[in-house]
């Protein structure tokens, strides 16, 4: 379901429009130059030149929210980013996040629908998707600083340059959070989803001295369609003091009715993060991601998604006050190959940005009456 639908659909919820409702958002701008090691995203092995380029990205980032009564709230944020290359126009990229949810707070549970919407396309197609997530989610206050929740819903995952990756699905999960102090803050959680693809079970066939990847019905006498599960645990700890900074572990199991043991595999992730200010104002944010793969996995090597999620990276920037809502913004960024996944092919790229960033935000006479 698209965000508008959703969006109106969710108004529509009886007793959502009743009350004044009152509001508050806030706006980011980023407009910059930057330069990328490796602009067609080649793998080493396989490519004669890796390209270098510059680019101009275009990011906004907006959030809002609505109190509507003492019980509804509707929030939405809109993640959109555009890239200009310079001379591999091939190469340009528009992307966009859109989430939208409404809570409803009963006494010490919060329950509700959410919905994200997320696509990404490149002027030659070849790493072109679209994501839709609908879910209804629930926790609830255990006090002591105990909350418990779960959430259920359907995944859809389209990718254009080949159909056969695409699939759809039910997940679900369980969490758990304590607030052990007023600094630190730990979170577990259990999720599973299981994927129905487009398209047919992977095989290790070579043929003409090249790995055949999708099953083939004229060649092979059984090519039913794929089939995966997967099934996460995570933990992750967090610290809000003098400095903002992070750390999590996350265990992906995955199994396929693929050949064995094709996408049969082991993810071990581990992330961190951390914001810390400096002298002069300015604000260091740093962060990186280690992802292990443990199987054997063909489409391990293929780019089915964003660099940040699935390979690894470490990310520096530093942002400084121009004006009063007016920042400098510099950021180097780094991102590779999982390590496994029965490949020796290697990607990897390098990106430095400098740009300028203007950010608002605002709220309604009436929320801040509410707040007296």
């Amino acid at each position: 379901m698209k965000p508008r639908a959703l969006a109106l659909l969710l108004l529509a919820w009886p007793g959502v429009a009743a009350g004044a409702p009152a509001a508050s958002g806030s706006l980011r701008v980023s407009v910059g130059s930057e330069l990328d090691t490796n602009a067609r995203r080649e793998i080493e092995q396989l490519a004669d030149e890796i390209q270098t380029d510059g680019l101009l990205r275009v990011v906004v980032d907006g959030f809002g929210r609505l109190e509507l009564g003492r019980q509804w709230r509707l929030s939405g944020q809109l993640l959109a980013g555009g890239k200009r290359f310079f001379e591999q126009s091939s190469e340009d990229q528009w992307a966009q996040l859109t989430n939208v949810e409404l809570t409803k707070t009963i006494g010490r549970v919060t329950f509700g629908p959410a919905g994200t919407f997320r696509i990404s396309r490149v002027r030659r197609g070849v790493r072109d998707y679209a994501l839709q997530r609908g879910q209804v989610r629930a926790e609830a206050n255990l006090g002591a600083g105990w909350v418990s929740g779960a959430w259920g819903g359907y995944l859809a995952y389209q990718f254009e340059p080949e159909p056969a990756f695409s699939h759809a699905g039910p997940g679900g999960g369980l969490f758990v959070r304590q607030q052990l102090s007023e600094a630190f803050l730990w979170t577990a959680w259990f999720d599973g989803f299981w994927r129905d693809f487009d398209g047919p079970i992977l095989i290790s066939d070579d043929v003409g001295g090249g790995r055949r990847i999708l099953c083939d019905p004229a060649v092979a006498v059984r090519c039913p369609d794929r089939e995966d599960s997967e099934l996460r645990w995570g933990v992750q700890l967090r610290y809000r003091g003098p400095v903002l900074a992070g750390v999590s572990y996350q265990l992906a199991r995955q199994r396929s009715n693929s050949e064995a043991p094709l996408e049969d595999v082991d993810r071990h992730r581990i992330s961190g993060f951390a914001t810390v200010p400096l002298l002069w104002d300015v604000l260091l944010s740093v962060q990186a991601a280690l992802q292990v793969f443990d199987g054997d996995s063909p489409t391990g090597e293929l780019l089915l998604g964003d660099e940040d999620e699935d390979r690894n990276n470490v990310q520096v920037q530093l942002r400084r006050p121009l004006f009063a809502q007016v920042d400098l913004e510099v950021r180097y960024a780094y991102y590779a190959n999982q390590l496994g996944g029965g490949s020796d092919l290697d990607l990897s790229r390098h990106t430095v940005f400098a740009g300028v960033s203007v950010r608002t935000e605002g709220r309604t006479v009436d929320e801040r009456a509410n707040r007296r």
